[in-house]
């Protein structure tokens, strides 16, 4: 079988889409195209399946319109924000062909009625060999995109200074901001916990991340898709009782889990080919 790429590889933010392409480069025939050479491919119409990745709004192609006229294969198109694309398509992008939409957060009342076309969870595959533990220098770390408002209504700056100010008050060795790529991997896999915006209630990367890291997950439990992660709070976090909750077992559990589900080849192919065969 062969696909067709088009995305914005490498990209620091989302390293874990990028596990998922070299799962799939191992199992079938997978072409990389960039904005110069998309449309030779489409042309020649050498390929099985269209995969529109989750950065592909952004990838700088001029031609949409005339790829989706001249492309007669079936299409999935990627995405990792609902709300995003929702809005993205409403005003920059008209998809056609055969298509399937991809989610990794589902069920959405809002997206299913939006897309009325077919709709189905990928959940994401993370490459657990990129999150080594070590040693635990840090008890809290809070990494994500400080200095935007999450569109949800958290204003996260205003949460970064609460969480320094929890953590000084209380004794705890903290790391707050926005580190990406091998500066993100170290931080987290040295840290006791990691603190999650959980504000939109999806099951993002950070929290299979968090725990293949070996780190306790502080934050909202997500519930889009429904999953059997365990958070805590951080109140009642202090320099004298984080080794004995570190130390509880949910730690363990988290990873346990997200290695069998979220870090297992098999399962992201199974789910990736039932997709398939549902076109």
């Amino acid at each position: 079988m062969k696909i067709l790429v088009i995305d914005k590889y490498n990209s620091l933010r989302d390293l874990a889409q990028m596990d998922m392409y070299n799962v799939l480069r191992k199992n079938y025939e997978v072409t990389f195209a960039n904005p110069k050479n998309l449309m030779d491919f489409i042309n020649k119409g050498e390929y099985d399946y269209l995969y529109l990745g989750i950065y592909h709004p952004w990838c700088d192609f001029k031609s949409w319109k005339l790829l989706f006229d001249t492309n007669t294969k079936p299409i999935l198109i990627d995405q990792a924000d609902n709300e995003g694309f929702m809005a993205r398509k409403e005003t920059k992008m008209d998809y056609e062909g055969n298509c399937i939409l991809l989610s990794r957060y589902l069920p959405n009342e809002k997206l299913s009625i939006f897309w009325k076309e077919k709709l189905y969870l990928l959940p994401w595959y993370i490459n657990p060999d990129r999150f080594k533990t070590q040693e635990k220098s840090i008890d809290i770390a809070f990494v994500c995109t400080i200095n935007i408002n999450n569109r949800i209504g958290t204003n996260r700056k205003e949460l970064s200074n609460k969480i320094l100010k929890y953590c000084e008050d209380n004794g705890l060795s903290y790391k707050i901001g926005e580190f990406w790529g091998d500066n993100y991997k170290n931080i987290i896999t040295a840290s006791k916990a990691m603190i999650i915006d959980g504000s939109r209630y999806c099951l993002t990367q950070k929290y299979i991340e968090a725990a293949l890291s070996n780190c306790l997950i502080i934050g909202e439990k997500p519930t889009s898709p429904p999953n059997e992660f365990i958070t805590i709070n951080l109140e009642g976090i202090n320099s004298n009782n984080i080794d004995k909750i570190y130390e509880n077992g949910t730690m363990s559990y988290n990873r346990t889990y997200a290695l069998e589900n979220f870090a297992n080849e098999k399962k992201f192919l199974d789910n990736f080919n039932y997709i398939l065969s549902n076109f």
